[in-house]
């Protein structure tokens, strides 16, 4: 039996050898798209779209682009929903544009105007922000039990941004 010869105490021990960069480590299977949905799952999630819109745009955003491939209603009421979404969105910061002008406007004329009335302005303001979310939301309930139906729903007004 022979022994190795000893290390040299001056070296280093030694690594082992990494891979170069750019090479792979290891290989990965390559990706599956997503499974198709039912038409049970394509249409209840376009149902939660529609719902989803009277909170605004971005969930509306997310539940389209993931489910945008998976099935067509998922597709098509998706993008009606998310362009719903966007209105319901403009309208609100309209609101809160054009409210936030006319109370600046009434607070510069008269800085006491809080105290005199100004509240209604406020309150205005408001009943407009809930009338647009209740509107949006009872649209939604329609829109879903529509879909659910097995029909497609186009909302009253909508401004289409994306086609």
């Amino acid at each position: 039996m022979t022994t190795p010869p000893p290390a040299d105490p001056n070296l280093p021990p030694q690594q082992p050898q990494q891979p170069q960069y750019g090479q792979p480590q290891y290989q990965q299977p390559p990706v599956q798209p997503a499974a198709p949905l039912t038409d049970a799952q394509d249409a209840n999630i376009a149902g939660w779209q529609y719902l989803s819109a009277s909170l605004g745009w971005v969930i509306p955003l997310i539940l389209w682009l993931v489910f945008k491939d998976r099935g067509p209603r998922a597709k098509n009421e998706g993008k009606e929903a998310l362009n719903f979404g966007i209105t319901v969105t403009i309208a609100h910061i309209v609101v809160w544009i054009v409210f936030g002008i006319i109370n600046a406007v009434i607070i510069a004329s008269n800085p006491f105007a809080y105290l005199t009335g100004f509240g209604w302005w406020v309150l205005i303001q408001w009943l407009l922000t809930l009338a647009i979310f209740v509107v949006a939301l009872l649209w939604g309930f329609r829109g879903r039990a529509v879909v659910l139906a097995g029909g497609a729903y186009r909302y009253p007004f909508n401004i289409r941004f994306i086609k």
